[in-house]
């Protein structure tokens, strides 16, 4: 309930009862619930009396996490910006070698009394009037680069090395990202089988308790036997909730790694090919 009212995902493990009745309250529950098509599936599969496949991971290519990390991930956008600035000082560089167009213009008006109205400029017109006098100059120049002491090549070849490292950075960041998908979607599918094998001691457990307990009830077992049997069974149910905290904290961690911590996202992340 914490879990329902915190908005919390989760995965509801029902104490078995030998007429079936937990799977009664199951089904009551996700009616109640109105919970989706695919999570009422899986918790059906877990409750399950026999050993049922639960629902296929998803997605069933880890790439497509992978590439949806990388969408998603703010030190790659940032290293892909400084690649495409890296691009451009580049560019700036090579230009080094071009010839330059300057286009420049400026007007000015003087007036008798010494006070005037300037700007700089290049060829002079000039025209005067009664009282005052305007001008106008209109400048192109054209700057052809000859020799510089190969400045424009050190500039360029350090641009270029920028670039690579640059580059560098940013596929070293996708290998980092896509490693940290790789090793979460790898510790959930561990985290998988240690919550299947759980199913199995836990059945095994109850069994043995239910058999010393039988065997003490008709007086032909012994109380030490049916008390050990209850604390394996115990222990049971101790590793079996701890194998679901365990489940529960590797998928939160791959939704981590992909970049997706919502919940909606984190309940498609079910176990593939667990019983």
């Amino acid at each position: 309930m914490r879990a329902i009212l915190a908005g919390r995902p989760f995965v509801w493990q029902l104490y078995p009862q030998e007429d079936g009745a937990h799977l009664a309250k199951l089904e009551a529950f996700l009616g109640w619930l109105s919970a989706p098509a695919d999570w009422q599936a899986f918790h059906r599969a877990w409750n399950a009396p026999e050993r049922t496949p639960l629902p296929p991971l998803a997605p069933a290519n880890v790439d497509d996490w992978v590439g949806g990390a990388e969408a998603r991930s703010p030190s790659i956008q940032q290293a892909q910006l400084n690649l495409d600035v890296a691009k451009l000082e580049t560019e700036k560089a090579r230009a080094g070698h071009l010839p330059t167009v300057t286009l420049g213009a400026s007007y000015g008006r003087t007036y008798p009394n010494g006070s005037s109205d300037t700007s700089s400029g290049g060829l002079l017109v000039s025209s005067t009037r009664p009282g005052n006098s305007n001008s106008g100059a209109l400048a192109l120049t054209v700057n052809v680069p000859l020799f510089a002491g190969f400045a424009t090549t050190y500039k360029v070849q350090a641009a270029k090395a920028q670039l690579e490292a640059r580059q560098a950075q940013a596929e070293q960041l996708r290998v980092q990202v896509a490693q940290d998908v790789w090793n979460a979607a790898q510790a959930l599918v561990t985290a998988t089988e240690s919550a299947r094998t759980t199913v199995d001691l836990l059945a095994s457990a109850e069994q043995s308790d239910k058999v010393a307990r039988g065997r003490y009830e008709s007086g032909v077992g012994t109380l030490l036997e049916m008390l050990n049997a209850q604390s394996a069974l115990a222990a049971a149910r101790q590793q079996r909730v701890q194998a679901l905290y365990d489940w529960n904290v590797a998928r939160a961690a791959l939704a981590r790694a992909v970049g997706d911590l919502g919940p909606s996202f984190i309940d498609t992340l079910t176990i593939g090919e667990a019983k």
